[in-house]
């Protein structure tokens, strides 16, 4: 038996003795508040997740799960997010999630073998996943359900039935993106193309998706978004100035000792939670290879700036936190 089959076997037969033991899932990263609809206990890092959980997330908040099939769902603030069949029988899984509110990213890393269902769902689409990266956004515009829906890789077979379309399932490709809204008014038809250079920025990230319905009803272009979502001029292709908001953060007293790192003393009592964690743990995690780059940029109906940071390769990095 070659060493490859015998890993899988290992892996699912892993995945089989947690599943009997209640667990689907563990809590990979939480950033914020999130929570079990019907539990008290906040979710916190390796909480478990099992089957017919509904997750919860609050303002703010960045939560990441990863589940026994290896495949890594990440929501955004104020969604909500049903395991609503997980299992694993004979080394084939069935998995149906229900994305019901807000936004997800789902990485399917494990290819649906024959014989195995992977679903994402919710009111109004079906989301039939062979092995791929999916973004979906749920919400209301003026009191009525609208969902996007992006991949990244792979292949979806979209099952648009309930929107009462003439082509009742679709085949998305990369780069392919739709609003149901917009599906229900002008047909598959709808179905948009972004850019290469879009799909590359997005797909390079690990953002959401931005809405493609505006509040007011009205649909936006994509690729701009995506761009300004990365700081870039959609039209001059250049990045735009950072507009700091004067007085929003009070400054930092360098003159007070704190830890040293790279040469910056850092008062950490004045840090928010990220750079707190990069300097405390950066022996750590330079020796594991794990370093940091911020940038600032704007959510999709935020208006303001906010932070982010990404993890990237040491050697890619000078200096580094």
């Amino acid at each position: 038996m070659k060493s490859g089959l015998i890993i899988i076997l290992l892996f699912f037969t892993q995945a089989l003795m947690a599943q009997q033991n209640g667990e689907v899932g563990k809590i990979l990263v939480v950033k914020g508040d999130a929570f079990i609809k019907g539990k008290e206990s906040p979710l916190t890092l390796g909480s478990l997740v099992k089957e017919g959980d509904v997750l919860i997330t609050k303002g703010s908040t960045l939560l990441k799960i990863r589940f026994l099939d290896n495949t890594l769902v990440s929501l955004g603030p104020n969604s909500m997010f049903k395991v609503k069949t997980f299992k694993l029988r004979e080394g084939k899984r069935t998995t149906v999630f229900n994305f019901l509110r807000g936004k997800i990213r789902a990485h399917v890393k494990e290819k649906r073998k024959e014989g195995e269902t992977i679903v994402f769902s919710n009111a109004e689409v079906a989301l039939g996943v062979r092995g791929t990266e999916i973004l979906a956004n749920s919400y209301l515009v003026n009191g009525a359900p609208s969902t996007d829906v992006m991949l990244t890789k792979g292949l979806v077979e979209v099952n648009t039935s309930k929107l009462g379309t003439a082509v009742k399932s679709y085949s998305l490709s990369p780069g392919k993106a739709f609003n149901s809204n917009l599906v229900r008014k002008n047909g598959i038809g709808a179905v948009k193309s972004i850019s290469s250079k879009s799909l590359s920025l997005i797909a390079s990230s690990d953002e959401f998706l931005p809405s493609l319905q505006s509040a007011d009803g009205s649909f936006v272009d994509l690729d701009n978004s995506i761009s300004r979502s990365h700081g870039i001029d959609p039209d001059g292709d250049k990045p735009k100035k950072v507009k700091v908001k004067k007085n929003s953060k009070p400054a930092l007293d360098t003159t007070v000792k704190g830890v040293i790192a790279g040469g910056f003393r850092y008062i950490l009592k004045n840090e928010p939670w990220d750079i707190r964690d990069a300097v405390m743990n950066s022996s750590k995690n330079r020796t594991n290879n794990k370093c940091y780059y911020y940038f600032y940029k704007t959510i999709p109906g935020g208006g303001e700036f906010e932070r982010f940071r990404r993890e990237r390769d040491c050697d890619e990095f000078e200096n580094d936190l």
